[in-house]
Protein backbone atom coordinates (compact mmCIF):
# COMPACT_ATOMS: atom_id res chain seq x y z
CA UNK A 1 0.00 0.00 0.00
CA UNK A 2 1.04 3.60 -0.52
CA UNK A 3 1.93 5.93 2.31
CA UNK A 4 1.00 9.61 2.37
CA UNK A 5 2.05 12.23 4.90
CA UNK A 6 1.20 15.90 5.30
CA UNK A 7 2.59 18.32 7.87
CA UNK A 8 0.63 21.54 8.19
CA UNK A 9 2.43 24.88 8.69
CA UNK A 10 1.43 25.24 12.33
CA UNK A 11 3.16 21.88 13.09
CA UNK A 12 6.43 22.44 11.17
CA UNK A 13 9.43 24.23 12.67
CA UNK A 14 9.73 26.61 9.70
CA UNK A 15 6.03 27.40 9.21
CA UNK A 16 5.82 25.62 5.83
CA UNK A 17 3.51 22.79 4.76
CA UNK A 18 5.05 19.50 3.65
CA UNK A 19 3.52 16.74 1.55
CA UNK A 20 5.11 13.35 0.91
CA UNK A 21 3.88 10.20 -0.83
CA UNK A 22 5.40 6.98 -2.06
CA UNK A 23 4.17 4.68 -4.82
CA UNK A 24 3.99 0.91 -4.43
CA UNK A 25 4.13 0.12 -8.12
CA UNK A 26 6.15 -2.67 -9.67
CA UNK A 27 9.89 -1.96 -10.16
CA UNK A 28 9.31 -2.63 -13.87
CA UNK A 29 6.55 -0.01 -14.20
CA UNK A 30 8.07 3.35 -15.14
CA UNK A 31 6.90 6.30 -13.02
CA UNK A 32 7.39 9.48 -15.06
CA UNK A 33 7.98 12.94 -13.59
CA UNK A 34 6.44 15.59 -15.84
CA UNK A 35 6.03 19.36 -15.88
CA UNK A 36 2.92 20.44 -17.77
CA UNK A 37 2.70 24.21 -18.38
CA UNK A 38 -0.48 26.20 -17.83
CA UNK A 39 -2.66 26.39 -20.95
CA UNK A 40 -5.81 27.91 -22.38
CA UNK A 41 -8.07 25.56 -24.31
CA UNK A 42 -10.59 26.08 -27.08
CA UNK A 43 -14.28 25.85 -26.17
CA UNK A 44 -16.11 22.55 -26.80
CA UNK A 45 -12.94 20.43 -26.86
CA UNK A 46 -12.75 17.02 -25.23
CA UNK A 47 -9.92 15.68 -23.09
CA UNK A 48 -9.01 12.03 -23.65
CA UNK A 49 -8.26 10.35 -20.31
CA UNK A 50 -7.16 6.73 -19.84
CA UNK A 51 -10.59 5.17 -20.37
CA UNK A 52 -13.02 8.04 -21.03
CA UNK A 53 -13.19 11.47 -22.67
CA UNK A 54 -14.42 14.50 -20.69
CA UNK A 55 -15.08 18.16 -21.57
CA UNK A 56 -11.90 20.22 -21.35
CA UNK A 57 -11.90 23.25 -19.04
CA UNK A 58 -11.05 26.70 -20.40
CA UNK A 59 -7.79 27.06 -18.45
CA UNK A 60 -5.46 24.53 -16.81
CA UNK A 61 -2.78 25.41 -14.25
CA UNK A 62 0.89 24.49 -14.44
CA UNK A 63 1.61 21.17 -12.72
CA UNK A 64 4.48 18.90 -11.78
CA UNK A 65 3.31 15.31 -11.48
CA UNK A 66 4.54 11.74 -11.14
CA UNK A 67 2.50 9.22 -13.14
CA UNK A 68 2.69 5.69 -14.49
CA UNK A 69 3.75 5.78 -18.14
CA UNK A 70 0.62 3.99 -19.37
CA UNK A 71 -2.11 6.19 -17.86
CA UNK A 72 -3.51 9.69 -18.00
CA UNK A 73 -3.51 11.54 -14.68
CA UNK A 74 -1.19 11.51 -11.71
CA UNK A 75 -0.08 9.31 -8.86
CA UNK A 76 1.07 12.46 -7.03
CA UNK A 77 1.81 16.06 -7.86
CA UNK A 78 1.45 19.78 -7.17
CA UNK A 79 0.15 22.75 -9.16
CA UNK A 80 1.26 26.39 -9.35
CA UNK A 81 -1.30 27.31 -6.66
CA UNK A 82 0.52 24.92 -4.25
CA UNK A 83 -2.30 22.37 -4.24
CA UNK A 84 -0.82 18.88 -3.78
CA UNK A 85 -2.49 15.57 -4.65
CA UNK A 86 -1.76 11.93 -3.97
CA UNK A 87 -3.92 8.91 -4.66
CA UNK A 88 -4.42 5.96 -2.34
CA UNK A 89 -5.83 2.50 -2.96
CA UNK A 90 -8.65 1.47 -0.65
CA UNK A 91 -8.98 -2.25 0.03
CA UNK A 92 -12.17 -3.56 1.57
CA UNK A 93 -13.99 -6.81 2.08
CA UNK A 94 -17.37 -5.10 2.23
CA UNK A 95 -19.81 -6.19 -0.45
CA UNK A 96 -21.06 -3.62 -2.88
CA UNK A 97 -24.76 -2.93 -3.03
CA UNK A 98 -26.94 -2.58 -6.08
CA UNK A 99 -26.16 0.47 -8.20
CA UNK A 100 -28.52 3.43 -7.90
Amino acid sequence: MCDTMCIMPNYSTDGLAYFAKNSDRSPNEPLLTLRVPAANHKPDTMLQCTYIAIPQVKHTREIIICKPSWMWGAEMGVNDARVAIGNEAVFTKARRGKPF
